[in-house]
């Protein structure tokens, strides 16, 4: 079941170069530290977000009940739908509830906003989100009042069997608070090294602002990414038998059923 805040209405309850897509292998890394930046900080500025597919990332100003602003990022799964982490949307101690607004920005490089901004106060997020914080559950959506979509582009989703996953390098881009500002986009790949029925863990630095961000993978060196998981958390939020890792929502089956059906509404 989602819970739905719409207005009016409470719900329930210096530039680096540009990265390239490579998909299979790993690589070693030293384990150093407990915090979402797993040993060195590998991430690497976009130089260029206004082209695809980093253009279907989206900085996100997230405005609390109390006016309160904290950066966050999301990303485009259809012409009017943003899929982001449900701590994104709604959360009880930093948000007091769900947002008052959001302002989405694709593409965002500092200043430049290429393809404008749009500030949303429609929100969804999971029942089992709003009762209890699951971060089993934690996923969000944030309705546009235009299709911008359409003229940006939109990740495809989609649930994979967990083998499959393993064979493959998790992609993620966010505009993290540290460095950038909230403003900068950066990405990074590495390993998946776990994952559970709703949970996908991976050695991928982010920390603060990311949250929200796109999980992906490439079937074929340069092809299209294919979102499987939605970035929520640092490694201290993983499971002591996990760590070190970062981690996500897992897309699968029922959440890729959630996010069709998020899209559908908002096609209406």
């Amino acid at each position: 079941m989602a819970a739905d805040r719409t207005p009016g209405h409470q719900g329930t309850a210096p530039s680096a170069p540009s990265p390239t897509f490579q998909e299979r292998g790993t690589r070693d890394r030293p384990v150093v530290s407990l915090e979402s930046v797993l040993g060195p900080d590998d991430r690497v500025q976009v130089p260029d977000p206004e082209n695809a597919p980093w253009r279907m990332v989206c900085a996100l100003t997230i405005v609390s009940r109390n006016g309160g602003t904290q950066p966050g990022t999301g990303w485009l799964a259809g012409p009017r739908t943003v899929i982001t982490a449900g701590h994104c949307v709604f959360d009880q101690a930093a948000l007091r509830g769900f947002a008052r607004s959001i302002d989405v920005t694709p593409g965002r490089n500092g200043g430049s906003m290429p393809f404008g901004q749009v500030t949303a106060t429609r929100f969804r997020t999971l029942q089992q989100w709003v009762d209890s914080a699951d971060p089993d559950f934690d996923i969000g959506a944030i309705t546009l009042e235009t299709s911008l979509g359409n003229q940006v582009g939109f990740f495809s989703a989609e649930a994979r069997p967990a083998g499959e996953l393993q064979a493959h390098l998790a992609h993620i881009s966010g505009y993290p608070q540290d460095p950038g500002q909230g403003v900068a986009q950066f990405h990074h790949r590495n390993r998946i090294t776990s994952l559970t029925d709703r949970r996908l863990f991976y050695d991928v630095d982010t920390s603060e602002g990311q949250s929200g961000a796109p999980v992906w993978v490439l079937d074929v060196d340069g092809g299209s990414p294919i979102v499987v998981g939605v970035h929520t958390y640092g490694d201290e939020r993983t499971p002591a038998a996990l760590q070190p890792a970062n981690s996500a929502t897992l897309v699968n089956p029922a959440i890729l059923a959630q996010i069709r059906a998020w899209i559908a509404e908002d096609s209406t």
